[in-house]
């Protein structure tokens, strides 16, 4: 685990701001704003870190899916993704990352792609002196964000209560139970608007 900061004044002869306060994070936990990122993603190594630390009964389930990414390393391809029960939303929600299990990309974060976060109607509120947060218009839910340890925006996957941690066991429990189902980048769980 490291410390998340809230940042206070900026000092401009370095670009950097001073620490106002500071509480644990657990990075494992974690996702990265990406909005290069042309799909949610994650690698197959941090996946493991994750859900090592999820809560056991809300489990995953993987999906055959065939997904190719263009970036500076050249083409990398994922055969399959995984339906990951999280705390974004007010109910909680079941992302769709696809999954890397080759090289490198077995390491890569789990990223929040732009698509993701046009979806969702997603905003950024980057106010240092307000804190740093995702909305997520589309599900009027605000979540926290912090900077990593690499400097990117990261958002807390696992802040579930006990009512998404309800609705999640069932989404996932049926999710397990059908092949047939899709589920969109950010699925809503309760009914329908």
């Amino acid at each position: 685990m490291r410390e998340a900061y809230t940042v206070a004044e900026p000092c401009f002869a370095h670009e950097l701001y001073f620490v106002e306060e500071s509480q644990f994070v657990d990075e494992d936990l974690c996702a990265t704003v990406d909005t290069g990122c042309q799909r949610t993603a994650v690698g197959s190594s941090t996946l493991a870190r994750l859900l090592k630390k999820h809560p056991e009964e809300l489990g995953v389930v993987f999906r055959p899916e065939q997904h190719n990414f263009r970036s500076v390393n050249g083409i990398s391809s994922a055969s399959r993704v995984a339906c990951v029960p999280t705390s974004l939303g007010k109910q909680g929600s079941i992302l769709r990352p696809a999954v890397f299990e080759e090289g490198q990309t077995k390491e890569a974060p789990f990223l929040l792609s732009h698509p993701f976060l046009l979806q969702c109607k997603a905003v950024l509120h980057l106010d240092p002196a307000a804190g740093l947060s995702l909305h997520l218009r589309k599900f009027d839910c605000t979540v926290p964000l912090h900077l990593g340890p690499t400097g990117a925006l990261r958002v807390p996957l696992n802040q579930l209560s006990q009512g998404m941690m309800t609705k999640l066991r069932r989404a996932m429990q049926e999710l397990g139970k059908t092949q047939a189902k899709k589920f969109t980048a950010c699925c809503r769980i309760g009914p329908r608007p």
